[in-house]
């Protein structure tokens, strides 16, 4: 008998075929599976990019909020150590998440030994990678809670990541999870307070690693049971027998370190960054070697005064430089005795000055020790005087030696050593520092994440090293505009060192609240939170930076040290949403507030409002960076797209292409805007108005301005009277003529026709009351870029220099390098007006590194006339390169004057050619400066009468001494006319 019943489909069994998934993935080989979901290798057809693609059955209650919270924890995270989320969404009954697909190694299986446990010198680097993330994750309130080899992978570089966010804990993404009040995690891997269901900090995963590292080193489990409830049992009532019984060859600090990361208490566990401290600490000192970046004098002085035989103290917070001062001066001495850390009587001075005798009294014993102390030219050091045992001591106090005691000691006579400074720091980056500022950003950047303290400094730059953000090119470092700007948004706080004594409640929570609060931890806001007087609040800080728990600079504190850990989640959570609500939507911090607070509900407004004003204040390179990670938490939104394409564009900076290209491939809108970009750089207008006729309406406002702007870019190469037609066009623009601020824009417009109709008092006008009225600071800067052309044509230096160095000042501050670069440009063709004989060769090539071949062509044109005027070689040289670069970018009649000029150098090419094209020339500056080079350089200028005439004519009553390009109208009008006289 057959049945008519039809078979239900299983879903489930859907999930593991591969194909088309989504219309967006071809599903390839299957990764893994589990209880509810399956992990396939996927290609995302949107960018071809190949990733792990998540697919997961949904249930309700705590397994749909266990997959909302990986979304959410993932889409926050933006950390080399944590698994990227390229995008999620929902098919069907299905979740999918695709992140980055990862090829590595379980945790533990690194190298190694005969008998199949790991080695620590092949675990030590990775161990320190994962220490770095979690140290960032958990800084941030994040906790994973599930840390186990299965859910971190080692790269084959060695990067750790971690993966599977699942049963992260966070402030913003959402409450404790629990599967109906039972536990949840692997139970091999939980701290004993998470296997009680107690409420867990980052210390938990610290256990975590430490079960993972026990295992990997000792080739066994910390407890040998499988039993759930014998387990939990073992864990509360018995430490693991110490890894240094079971693994051989281990160091004797790893061993304890590994067994403190095991402690059954939680509060007797280091958390990441003090173990990240020790592991720094343990690194071999020639690993990672720098110059001396303290005060240069200071080691050279401190050596002075031992030879006087002094006891010089020295002191500084941990981390400070302290060792390696003593190491310069070591360097700089002739003999150096060490002092070391003992406990038994003068064994600090074994080292120094070998075995001690075995017979006679204490008091021949310490006789003899002090005639060894006097006879010793040597000079003493002691890493940590504290650390010596007392016999010592005493006897160096009573007697130092005849060489001079150096010793790291805490005293009110010691020389202290200071933070780095950013000049400090500046000197260890390479680059440009005019136009792009990455050394002194750079230095900035490293003091903000390491407080200045040297030994942070180091780690930071290893990390970075690592990490790819910087290369090393011998004792400095080279870092790129577009990851300082990334990184200027991410927080980040200096590493900090435990206090060494007990504080008081108050000063503890004021300690707190500075370090909660970070860049605004400033005295005002300090009482608003406190509800103390200020005065008070002053009084306190005063204290605690005399225990060098916090640093002032300018008007905010910065947190060095840690206290009690007095304050709960909870605590900690409502801080930080109360100082949101202390903060103005879009101000600085509010978003990195709101984020550790849990308030997510507003969060894409919050961003939103920080990129706005962000743009305002002209740092478009920052607003980018946070858009970037906001495009990362909300892939699809179109609005962050066309936003980011915009902001992009703005910059004005060719190596900013990629990211632009790769943002509009989001939205055709944004895709046509970066298509008008490429062919406005060539002064296509032409091909312009094509496209745009092409299309409909736009739908975004703003990418539809930003395409006028760049249609009035290009309408330099435009028929005069096409470029009048098309601003009587824009004026009636509904936002020009309903808004002021694009009636400004329309007006800085008006000042660009105005300069090519040779209005040139009206053009400066124009730009001068259009620029305060402009929105963003970049619009303020380009109206009064414009102003100084005009004034540098009207032969008014001073009025041009004034305009010129604002405008640099206001670039310079936003980082818009683009504007600063042409800001820096016009200041040397006031130079140029002025009579400057030295080029300026280092500006052309920082210029050139925008990627505008017009603009490097203006720029080497400028320092072309310099050098020329100076009778420098390179001035043939810079006039070919800017002839070139005009070609290029397809500005003709530069391109001639540029040729012009370089032929006066050298004397090669056709000079009947260039002669012509002056000739042809609608601009009369030009045209007369050009063939009055030529007639100085030799060349002999045969012009129809009447055409010599029009420019003798038009130029007659200039009277200037000043000079707009190679020569000054009299003294070029005075050679054309004895160039007639000769012809």
């Amino acid at each position: 008998m057959t049945s008519d019943h039809t078979p239900t489909p299983d879903p489930w069994a859907a999930l593991h075929d591969p194909g088309l998934y989504a219309d967006r993935f071809d599903v390839g080989a299957l990764l893994g599976e589990g209880g509810s979901g399956v992990v396939h290798e996927a290609v995302d057809l949107r960018d071809g990019q190949t990733v792990a693609l998540k697919r997961i059955r949904i249930h309700r209650g705590p397994h749909a909020e266990r997959v909302q919270r990986e979304i959410r924890a993932l889409q926050r995270v933006d950390d080399p150590g944590v698994v990227t989320l390229h995008g999620h969404g929902q098919e069907g009954d299905t979740l999918w998440l695709a992140m980055t697909l990862v090829k590595g190694r379980p945790f533990g299986e690194d190298l190694p030994n005969a008998d199949g446990r790991a080695r620590w010198d092949a675990l030590r680097d990775t161990l320190v990678r994962l220490l770095e993330t979690l140290a960032r994750l958990h800084e941030r309130g994040i906790v994973h809670r599930d840390l186990k080899p299965a859910n971190l992978l080692v790269r084959a570089d060695g990067q750790p990541v971690l993966l599977d966010f699942g049963l992260v804990r966070g402030p913003e993404l959402g409450e404790t999870l629990t599967a109906h009040q039972a536990v949840v995690g692997t139970p091999r891997y939980l701290a004993p307070e998470q296997a009680r269901g107690e409420e867990v900090t980052g210390r938990a995963d610290i256990y975590a690693l430490g079960v993972m590292l026990y295992e990997a080193l000792a080739g066994r489990p910390p407890h040998r049971v499988d039993d759930p409830s014998l387990l939990r049992w073992q864990k509360e009532m018995h430490d693991p027998t110490p890894v240094a019984q079971l693994s051989t060859g281990l160091p004797e600090e790893a061993a304890r370190l590994v067994m403190r990361m095991l402690a059954r208490d939680a509060n007797d566990r280091p958390d990441a960054a003090q173990l990240l401290a020790e592991l720094e600490g343990q690194r071999p000192a020639q690993d990672f070697r720098l110059p001396w970046l303290g005060e240069p004098g200071l080691p050279d002085r401190l050596l002075a005064r031992l030879h006087g035989g002094e006891v010089v103290d020295l002191w500084g917070p941990p981390r400070s430089g302290r060792t390696r001062a003593l190491e310069e001066v070591a360097a700089r001495a002739v003999e150096v005795r060490w002092l070391v850390p003992a406990e038994r009587p003068y064994a600090s001075l074994r080292l120094a000055l070998g075995a001690l005798p075995e017979a006679g009294t204490p008091d021949d014993i310490e006789a003899h020790l002090r005639r060894a102390l006097e006879a010793s030219n040597a000079v003493w050091l002691a890493d940590d005087w504290s650390a010596l045992d007392p016999w010592t001591q005493a006897l160096l106090d009573a007697h130092p030696p005849r060489g001079g005691l150096l010793r790291v000691h805490d005293t009110v006579e010691a020389v202290c050593i200071p933070p780095l400074s950013d000049r400090q720091l500046q000197a260890l980056f390479l680059g440009p520092e005019r136009i792009f500022h990455l050394p002194g950003d750079a230095a900035v950047e490293l003091r903000r994440r390491t407080g200045g303290l040297a030994g942070h400094v180091v780690a930071q730059l290893r990390a970075w090293v690592r990490d790819k953000h910087v290369e090393r090119r011998g004792d400095r470092f080279a870092i790129q505009r577009d990851l300082l700007d990334r990184l200027a948004v991410e927080s980040a706080t200096p590493p900090l060192h435990p206090l060494t004594r007990p504080l008081r409640p108050e000063a503890a929570d004021l300690l707190r609240w500075v370090r909660l609060l970070g860049p605004r931890a400033e005295e005002g806001f300090l009482a608003r939170l406190c509800g103390w007087p200020r005065w008070e609040i002053a009084l306190s800080l005063r204290d605690l930076a005399s225990d060098g728990a916090v640093l002032r600079e300018g008007q905010r504190w910065v947190t060095l040290a840690t206290g009690p850990q007095r304050w709960s989640p909870e605590r900690v959570r409502e801080a930080h949403t109360r100082i949101a609500g202390l903060l103005h939507e879009g101000e600085e911090g509010r978003l990195e507030h709101m984020l550790l607070g849990g308030k997510v509900e507003r969060l894409s407004e919050e961003i939103l409002a920080v990129v706005h004003r962000k743009e305002a204040e002209g740092r478009l390179g920052e607003a980018a960076a946070l858009l970037w990670m906001a495009q990362e938490m909300a892939p699809d939104a179109a609005t962050h797209a066309s936003l980011l394409v915009r902001l992009l564009l703005g910059q004005r900076d060719q190596r900013v292409l990629k990211q632009i290209q790769f943002a509009a491939a989001r939205l055709p809108e944004a895709r046509r805007l970066y298509d008008i970009d490429r062919l406005a750089a060539r002064s296509d207008w032409r091909a312009i108005e094509a496209l745009l006729e092409d299309v409909g309406p736009w739908a975004d406002p703003d990418l539809e301005w930003r395409a006028q702007i760049l249609r009035v870019q290009a309408a330099r190469e435009r028929p005069l009277m096409e470029h009048v037609a098309l601003l009587d066009e824009l004026e009636q623009h509904p936002r020009v003529r309903s808004e002021d601020g694009h009636r400004a824009h329309w007006e800085t417009w008006l000042g660009m026709l105005r300069f090519r109709e040779r209005r040139y008092d009206e053009a400066a006008a124009c730009a001068e009351i259009a620029a305060p009225r402009r929105l963003t600071r970049a619009g303020r800067i380009s109206a009064t870029l414009n102003a100084v052309r005009a004034h540098l044509v009207l032969l008014q230096p001073e009025q041009a220099r004034t305009l010129a160095r604002q405008a640099r000042d206001l670039a310079a501050d936003a980082r818009l390098c683009a504007d600063e670069a042409m800001a820096l440009r016009l200041l040397r063709a006031v130079d140029n007006m002025l009579g400057e004989t030295a080029p300026d060769l280092d500006l052309v090539e920082e210029i050139a590194l925008l990627g505008k071949p017009g603009r490097t062509a203006e720029a080497c044109l400028t320092e072309a006339f310099i050098a020329w005027r100076g009778g420098h070689p390179q001035a043939a040289a810079l006039a070919a390169r800017a002839r070139d670069g005009f070609l290029e970018a397809r500005w003709s009649p530069s391109a001639i004057y540029a040729d012009a000029l370089r032929w006066a150098c050298c004397k090669e090419g056709d000079v009947h050619g260039i002669i012509a094209g002056l000739c042809a020339m609608e601009e009369a500056g030009m045209r007369l400066d050009g063939l009055a080079l030529l007639a100085k350089a030799g060349a002999k200028i045969s012009l129809p009468g009447d055409l010599l005439d029009e420019i003798l004519f038009s130029h007659e009553g200039g009277g200037s001494p000043y000079r707009r390009g190679a020569l000054s109208v009299d003294d070029a009008l005075q050679l054309l006319r004895k160039n007639r006289n000769r012809s």
